[in-house]
């Protein structure tokens, strides 16, 4: 006669030495990143949300056409956007400018740059704006990429990776 097993593992007593890991088997799995997506061009705005609404429990929470609409929306709802991801070139205010008002506002937020115009010079400018990331929009596929190593490099160290450019 061994020991009996129990039918039902999420049922154990709660006096088990590794209750507090245990979850009922029906949990919900934990929320992913909620995204800001800003970008001038309307069809690249779909595209982002389209790719990154593909990544499981991704969500795009807003959108915005530039960079005071997005500075705007951020400053409103910064509990609850956990990511930026943003063009560089737009009308009124360019990505960098938004990115250090973003910054200022809530350092630390994960800030993914995709730009037409990606060189040395820019990835540069866009890490001393506090932009974590940097991707071409020639190869959209790269964004989920880009977010998420620096998501997981914000999960895990707390610091800011190295640009990619």
């Amino acid at each position: 006669m061994g020991r009996e097993k129990s039918e039902c593992p999420h049922l154990r007593s709660r006096s088990h030495p590794h209750q507090r890991y245990m979850q009922p088997a029906n949990h919900l799995p934990p929320r992913g990143p909620r995204i800001l997506v800003v970008d001038d061009n309307a069809s690249m705005r779909r595209s982002l949300r389209y790719v990154l609404e593909s990544q499981d429990r991704w969500e795009v929470v807003d959108e915005a056409s530039d960079g005071v609409e997005a500075v705007a929306k951020f400053g409103k709802e910064k509990e609850n956007v956990d990511a930026v991801v943003i063009d560089f070139q737009m009308p009124r205010m360019n990505g960098l400018e938004a990115a250090r008002r973003i910054e200022a506002v809530s350092p630390g937020t994960p800030i993914l740059m995709v730009t037409l115009h990606n060189s040395r010079e820019l990835a540069e400018e866009a890490r001393k704006a506090g932009i974590r990331g940097v991707c071409g929009k020639n190869d959209i596929g790269r964004v989920v990429e880009g977010l998420n190593a620096i998501l997981e490099n914000r999960a895990t160290s707390g610091t800011k990776p190295p640009l990619r450019s």
